[in-house]
């Protein structure tokens, strides 16, 4: 019996590299590039994995944890990010994630991961955690604040006590489109 595997990423280049070589190794491969397009496909089938990117182009896959996990609760769940920090491997844990991974990662750090066979927070240079650069927690920072207000940049501008204008440059800087 083939081994199920949900990506919930929206990056094509990743996600088709990936589920190719998954798909050489054996893994029935399901594709979402957003989070209710996962939670479709766990309704419909039990994934023995579940790899979620981060940051999606419109939401956070942290969002979509508690959900796939109550759909598939016996699945291995890891999230891949570009920036790890402990604030969000606490939420991606206390959310139901069993692991979290640092981009650039390769498919075999990935399985390995997936089947419990190696650690926790390691990244593919085998250190035990990378510390983010205060760049990077600002970041996160004015993102969780982001989330928090619903995209309400004004909102979030007033939170964050900086100028609605300022924030909106940090977003562009990073393309984020600011919502509609």
């Amino acid at each position: 019996m083939m081994e199920k595997i949900l990506i919930l990423d929206d990056d094509d280049v990743f996600t088709n590299t990936l589920s190719t070589i998954l798909l050489r190794k054996g893994f029935f491969v399901n594709i979402a590039t957003t989070g209710v397009q996962a939670v479709r496909m766990a309704e419909s089938t039990q994934h023995m994995y579940i790899v979620i990117d981060l940051q999606l182009k419109d939401d956070s896959g942290l969002a979509w944890v508690s959900a796939l996990r109550h759909l598939n609760p016996l699945s291995r769940i890891l999230i891949l990010t570009n920036y790890s920090s402990i604030t969000s491997a606490i939420i991606a844990l206390k959310k139901g994630a069993d692991n979290l991974l640092q981009k650039p990662v390769s498919v075999d750090n990935i399985l390995l991961s997936l089947r419990n066979e190696i650690p926790t927070l390691k990244n593919d240079k085998g250190s035990p955690f990378t510390y983010p650069s205060l760049e990077q927690m600002e970041w996160e920072y004015i993102n969780k604040v982001v989330d928090d207000h619903l995209g309400n940049i004004s909102a979030s501008a007033r939170a964050l006590s900086m100028h609605r204008r300022t924030l909106q440059r940090k977003l562009l800087k990073k393309n984020i489109p600011k919502p509609s």
